[in-house]
């Protein structure tokens, strides 16, 4: 996120309201291929709605469960949705504190579908 081609994907971002983040770092989920998978649950920022304190976030540390909505579950964590939007206008990466800056090939998906 930090890197000159994340850019797209934080504009992207801003515009909405982060749900949840789950965070796979740098384990195995597709076998063959180092990937850094995380999943970003968003919504339509409105306006006129009061912003939401907080979201749920999970850096999932092993892929050894039988549920992943449990493995969710049990791990998650709040973060101030404040610190993010102090992040953002320092132009930080606003999701380096839980997410690894590996977002290539959601910008790429993203660029595609535009």
């Amino acid at each position: 996120m930090r890197a000159a081609y994340g850019e797209p994907l934080r504009r992207f971002l801003k515009s909405k309201r982060i749900e949840r983040i789950i965070d796979f770092g740098d384990l195995p989920v597709f076998a063959g291929a180092t990937t850094y998978p995380c999943i970003i649950k968003v919504s339509p920022f409105d306006s006129a709605q009061e912003p939401t304190p907080t979201f749920k976030a999970t850096h999932i540390k092993s892929l050894d469960f039988d549920n992943l909505a449990d493995a969710v579950k049990a791990g998650e964590f709040e973060v101030a949705a404040a610190s993010l939007r102090q992040a953002r206008t320092r132009a930080v990466s606003f999701l380096s504190e839980i997410a690894r800056p590996t977002f290539s090939r959601v910008n790429k998906s993203m660029s595609r579908a535009r």
